[in-house]
């Protein structure tokens, strides 16, 4: 995907989404329109595990933040995320892993494990899912005809986005690849 291709998209998700009255998923645009950002509050869930192992239940509501960025070495779309607790504290990766049910592991090219990057616009970390997580897209969303949205939806069940949420990114959407 062009760099071009992707600005029209996300323009596309940015206005679809705000022009919603009672929109839950909103999309808005982030350091003069370099990427798109959507952030979620989410004022429940499941006790995380901490660095020593203890269950901490004191850290909602968390704030889930996701950007998606334009990957100048892939061309495609790289979505990035971190998640905040109540404090506005950044979860360290073991807190994310078992919040995400994804495995923690401390050998960093292992493909089960979470990857962190450096935002390429904020030059600060991100977290991004793992080679293994992204080569297994969920079959229900290859109708999407938005490339971006069609990325992003493929891994819902790490996003913390609800079906609702994903209903209302993925009606009608218009698309460039």
């Amino acid at each position: 995907m062009k760099l071009e291709d992707f600005i029209c998209n996300c323009f596309w998700m940015v206005n679809e989404s705000s022009a919603r009255p009672h929109a839950k998923a909103v999309w808005l645009w982030g350091d003069e329109r370099r990427f798109i950002r959507l952030e979620k509050v989410v004022s429940t869930g499941p006790p995380i595990k901490n660095l020593y192992g203890f269950l901490v239940y004191r850290l909602y509501p968390m704030v889930y933040q996701y950007d998606v960025v334009w990957d100048s070495t892939t061309r495609n779309p790289k979505l990035l995320f971190n998640i905040y607790d109540c404090e506005g504290t950044r979860l360290k990766m073991q807190s994310v892993c078992s919040l995400l049910g994804i495995k923690y592991n401390l050998d960093a090219d292992d493909d089960d494990s979470l990857d962190v990057e450096f935002h390429p616009i904020l030059n600060m970390p991100y977290y991004c899912l793992p080679c293994k997580l992204l080569a297994q897209p969920n079959g229900q969303w290859l109708d999407i005809k938005n490339p971006i949205l069609r990325y992003l939806l493929k891994y819902t069940s790490f996003t913390n986005l609800t079906q609702e949420e994903l209903l209302e990114l993925s009606d009608e959407s218009p698309y460039i690849e």
